[in-house]
């Protein structure tokens, strides 16, 4: 049931986040360093008090977690995040050392190889490589997914990687893109083709969702000087009622505070507005008549955990 740390490592305060885990002597490569303990538990069968996250995902439905609040201080590894770890993952339970570690120095991971959920918090690892914004979705990431060797991710993160899915910005339209926008909003919407495809687009950020880099989910962002316009928001045919169209939308917000953006907007299709105000988003002016249909401003505040 109970965590277990290994003799070389002590927690106290001092950490970025207030309190971690040091070394108190050399830990090589390859040691292992900490090995969560808890019960085998179904989400909805896991408590959390929200005061420490003490569960850890092994599968899209189950955890290592606990039953109570008193069972959290057990199974509690103070592993914070860093974009520029020490430690990795061995199977799903087990952490070890990725690098040589020294007497004094602070154990980190990237939450990236553990982590799919909804959430975000902003960054305070001050390393070179700090991505300002970390997500429970960071593991999407096509460059984190080319960066780290395989061994790194905890084997649920690795099965979802081998399944293909990434995510990366561009910034500008490629031919993915335009095919996408094309089979969707001229040809499935009646969209003017001439006007879909005017201009290069080099002021948006293109958020693009791939499996076996396919294109299978697309949103462009623009940011502006106190607010970010979504727009162009498709999945594809094949894809829908999976879940992306959520992933896509949590992306392009993900840019706009990347950009210190507090406000969003999109201005919706009349049968997309249930799908907006499920995540948050609500109705602001009158019904106003674009690219041939009618559309709706909504909004929605963007904050961080």
């Amino acid at each position: 049931m109970k965590s277990v740390v290994s003799e070389k490592i002590d927690i106290h305060y001092g950490s970025v986040n207030r309190i971690g885990m040091f070394a108190k002597t050399e830990i090589l490569p390859n040691e292992i360093v900490y090995i969560k303990g808890g019960h085998i538990l179904t989400r909805e069968e896991m408590f959390s008090s929200s005061v420490i996250n003490s569960y850890l995902p092994i599968d899209d439905n189950w955890v290592i977690g606990t039953q109570n609040r008193d069972e959290e201080e057990l199974i509690k590894l103070y592993n914070n995040h860093s974009c520029n770890p020490n430690c990795c993952v061995r199977g799903d339970i087990v952490f070890i050392a990725s690098q040589e570690i020294h007497a004094g120095d602070e154990l980190f991971i990237d939450y990236a190889f553990v982590d799919n959920e909804y959430y975000r918090f902003k960054c305070s690892c001050h390393s070179h490589n700090c991505r300002k914004i970390v997500t429970g979705f960071d593991w999407q990431l096509k460059y984190l997914q080319e960066k780290y060797e395989i061994g790194f991710f905890s084997s649920y993160i690795q099965s979802k990687i081998h399944a293909g899915i990434s995510y990366e910005t561009l910034f500008e339209r490629n031919p993915q893109i335009t095919d996408a926008r094309n089979y969707v909003f001229v040809n499935e919407l009646g969209f003017n083709e001439k006007d879909e495809f005017e201009g290069e687009e080099t002021e948006f950020l293109h958020c693009c969702l791939y499996q076996n880099n396919t294109l299978i989910a697309y949103a462009r962002v623009k940011i502006e000087q106190s607010t970010a316009r979504i727009s162009r928001v498709l999945v594809d045919k094949n894809f829908r009622n999976k879940g992306y169209g959520r992933q896509i939308i949590f992306w392009a917000e993900t840019e706009a505070l990347k950009n210190d953006i507090q406000s969003i907007e999109i201005h919706a299709l009349d049968s997309a507005i249930e799908f907006y105000k499920h995540l948050g988003y609500s109705q602001e002016g009158e019904w106003f008549i674009e690219d041939g249909r009618n559309h709706i401003k909504m909004i929605k505040s963007l904050t961080l955990d």
